[in-house]
């Protein structure tokens, strides 16, 4: 499949005092139409970062972003807001997403008329259309954010952003802040939408297991870079880096029964501001060795369709080996 997004070297930082905060490190990543990404990191990986410089309301400091083929990165004026219409966002928080004073239908029917969609009937028709399609009755177009519930908010913001016919939808933790009954609705809501829409879909999220249901294919972000990537089932199935297999362990059992696979890392992830030398994982890794405190490894293929950046891919820690 022919990338719809393609991000290359990906780079953007933060002045903090008198250091800077390098947020995200060439980063590379692509998009086909129609295909689901799953982006998935501890907080602090650089995700929600990721997401707002797609949407260019980050500059890079340096890399490039091509939508179908052409440089985005410094678009301005009457070009970006063209592009803004192709790509759409949903926030992580359904509270404060939502401007608390608008009535859903002001709210669905705003994005059109700043592009000059249809008259005002003809947008009526589209914020209904947009109800329908979320699975919210034509009645919730006359009330107010806060006569919602958490789930239902989440639903008003996916039709938002469907408002314009994006090529891509990026969630950016879109279940995080509902419960557990709620986010498999919202779950298997996106998923219908890919479905009959077309939608090229990034999905970001800190539960690999989450991302997993909805994702072709899968990128793990650790400190700003990436560490793995592949096809989600073989990623799940059998990681090739030790970080992957401890987000992979964090993840409930289906069955309170069986054996804990759980890997616990040590400490906590270490400052963008004072990454480590060599690899950033290794005061972490539970199979580094001297050589990952002194190289950073590359982000190299390892097999068909998967990148790893880890000296030793496939030795994994724990109860994972030999799995």
């Amino acid at each position: 499949m022919s990338a719809l997004l393609e991000v290359r070297d990906l780079s953007v930082s933060f002045r903090v005092g008198r250091g800077r905060l390098q947020a995200l490190d060439a980063v590379s990543l692509s998009l086909a139409r129609g295909e689901t990404l799953g982006l998935v990191g501890e907080s602090g990986s650089g995700k929600s970062t990721f997401a707002r410089a797609l949407m260019l309301g980050l500059r890079p400091d340096a890399g490039d972003i091509l939508f179908d083929g052409a440089p985005v990165s410094r678009l301005a004026g009457a070009a970006l807001k063209a592009f803004r219409r192709r790509m759409q966002m949903v926030f992580q928080d359904p509270y404060s997403s939502l401007d608390p004073r608008m009535s859903v239908a002001r709210i669905l029917a705003e994005p059109l008329a700043a592009h000059g969609i249809g008259t005002r009937a003809e947008r009526a028709r589209l914020v209904a259309d947009l109800l329908a399609k979320v699975g919210l009755p034509e009645d919730a177009a006359l009330r107010l954010p806060s006569q919602f519930s958490g789930g239902q908010r989440q639903r008003v913001a996916i039709a938002r952003a469907l408002a314009l016919s994006p090529e891509v939808l990026i969630a950016d933790e879109p279940v995080s802040a509902l419960d557990v009954s709620i986010q498999a609705q919202i779950v298997n809501l996106l998923r219908d939408l890919k479905e009959e829409r077309g939608i090229a879909l990034l999905v970001i999220a800190h539960d690999l297991a989450l991302v997993h249901q909805l994702s072709d294919r899968i990128a793990v972000l650790y400190l700003g870079r990436v560490v793995e990537e592949g096809p989600a089932d073989a990623l799940v199935a059998a990681p090739l880096h030790p970080y992957t297999a401890a987000l992979l362990s964090a993840s409930p059992q289906p069955d309170p029964r069986a054996a804990s696979r759980r890997i616990v890392l040590k400490g906590e992830p270490p400052s963008a501001l004072d990454r480590p030398r060599g690899c950033a994982f290794h005061p972490r890794c539970p199979i580094a060795r001297p050589l990952c405190a002194e190289t950073t490894p590359p982000l190299a293929e390892a097999a068909q369709g998967r990148r790893v950046a880890c000296f030793f891919p496939g030795e994994l820690p724990g109860p994972l080996a030999g799995s």
